[in-house]
């Protein structure tokens, strides 16, 4: 298996970061940053899409690409943190 391919623990098929890259809109976007830890720390995928003009879908398939929802999941307390 390639080192640009990402597996996952579901079995699912795994994820050629290097086209993932190539092709996403965020990986290319300036606030790339802000908006994984956007994601990763629970704001809305929809909030966040339409702040910079992406398609909700678009930011599930970077966050899959790039392992950020096992971040976004271990990141439960920073979640919590804003409910309370």
């Amino acid at each position: 298996m390639s080192t640009n391919t990402q597996t996952n623990k579901a079995g699912e098929t795994p994820v050629n970061r290097g086209r993932h890259e190539y092709q996403c809109r965020i990986c290319s976007h300036p606030k790339r940053e802000e908006i994984e830890q956007g994601f990763v720390t629970w704001v809305s995928p929809a909030q966040i899409a339409r702040k910079y003009s992406f398609s909700r879908d678009g930011i599930y398939r970077h966050a899959h690409a790039l392992g950020l929802l096992e971040k976004r999941r271990r990141n439960v307390r920073a979640a919590l943190e804003r409910i309370m």
